[in-house]
């Protein structure tokens, strides 16, 4: 059992602009709303690699930066010792030793209008990247609250429930309807995901827009009706010559993450149509208003993470049922695993976006 905060753990941290280490420290205090977990696996996600080499989740004041920080969040673990008062994981399910979990990225106050809504993305004090203690550690605490149960899928799957559910949240908030046609600019690890979520909502046709070779191939497999390369193809012509009387797309998802995608998604959306800004771009974007918004009365929405929708379940649980039924398929994502001693090797993978696409790292092993 765990009693002090003298026991050891290794943990991959933050120390700065393009600076991450492989460091030993102390294993937090276990309070009485607490759960020691034994991370098993956590995925690289785009806002490690942001945080990591331009600080994008940090503004540089003194309450923003915490070196070093712990990074990761794309997690699953298991349950080794439970505080007094930890009885129940974010969704009141029942919690144990020996509980298989995934991690939730919930670093908010609870306390204003929009965490007593369990809209705890965009609570104003939600804390970023460099405040908050993530997973890239073989043992650690975290509150209760913090975690979900989980049954029925390896860990590797549950790893990418929570991509899985960032993708799900704000599909759901672009709201699709049967018979749509979407526009996905990007294929990588939430973009194939989009696609069998839009896939699943009954979508009438699917264009993917990638410039990547082996992404393109996923995107076939995994039910795109059409993949277009910039590269090779002229977008707009194909796009419009694929939409209802060459209006346009009926929801574009952004999720590139580069300004002049953002800027291609309001072109490619239809009159009255849907623009998804999911992807993360560091450098704003710089659009005309006029000619791509008011003129087609277009819909911008936003979204940010993972959370509830009024009146659903939570994004997590349903993620979890659509990969154990097999209707969202998460292991042909999964491109590369490393251990933790090759940590470096995993972003330095991350970050070539030709070979891979969801890259893992083993924080510990059963």
């Amino acid at each position: 059992m765990y009693k002090t905060s003298k026991d050891k753990t290794l943990a991959v941290r933050w120390h700065g602009i393009d600076d991450i280490r492989l460091d030993t420290i102390s294993i937090p205090e276990l309070e009485e709303d607490m759960v020691l977990v034994r991370n098993v696996i956590t995925g690289i996600c785009g806002t490690d690699k942001h945080t990591l080499h331009d600080g994008t989740f940090v503004d540089d004041t003194e309450k923003s930066i915490n070196y070093p920080a712990i990074l990761g969040h794309e997690a699953s673990g298991v349950i080794i010792d439970i505080g007094k008062n930890a009885k129940t994981d974010l969704v009141g399910q029942k919690i144990k030793s020996g509980d298989k979990v995934i991690f939730f990225e919930l670093y908010s106050c609870g306390n204003c209008k929009y965490c007593r809504q369990e809209k705890w993305n965009v609570c104003r004090d939600y804390k970023g990247a460099a405040l908050k203690p993530g997973t890239l550690v073989e043992y650690f605490t975290y509150k209760k609250n913090q975690l979900i149960k989980f049954e029925g899928l390896s860990f590797e799957e549950a790893a990418v429930v929570e991509p899985c559910s960032c993708a799900l949240h704000s599909t759901r908030l672009a709201d699709p309807k049967v018979g749509d046609t979407i526009v996905i600019i990007g294929a990588g690890c939430i973009g194939l995901l989009r696609l069998q979520i839009v896939k699943n909502l009954g979508a009438a046709k699917i264009i993917v827009i990638e410039t990547n070779e082996k992404r393109i191939r996923l995107a076939k497999e995994l039910g795109a009706d059409i993949v277009v390369n910039p590269k090779s193809d002229n977008i707009e012509n194909i796009i419009f010559n694929e939409t209802y009387e060459n209006y346009g797309a009926d929801i574009v998802f952004e999720d590139a993450g580069l300004s002049e995608t953002q800027e291609l998604a309001l072109k490619l959306a239809r009159p009255h149509g849907v623009v998804m800004l999911s992807g993360i771009s560091p450098k704003p974007a710089v659009v005309d208003v006029f000619k791509y918004i008011q003129l087609k009365e277009l819909t911008i929405l936003g979204a940010i993470g993972t959370g509830d929708l009024p009146d659903r379940r939570n994004d997590y649980q349903v993620s979890i049922d659509l990969i154990k039924s097999n209707k969202v398929k998460v292991k042909p994502i999964i491109s590369d695993i490393y251990e933790l001693k090759d940590y470096k090797n995993a972003f330095s993978a991350a970050d070539d976006g030709l070979n891979t696409i969801k890259v893992m790292i083993k924080t510990s092993k059963l």
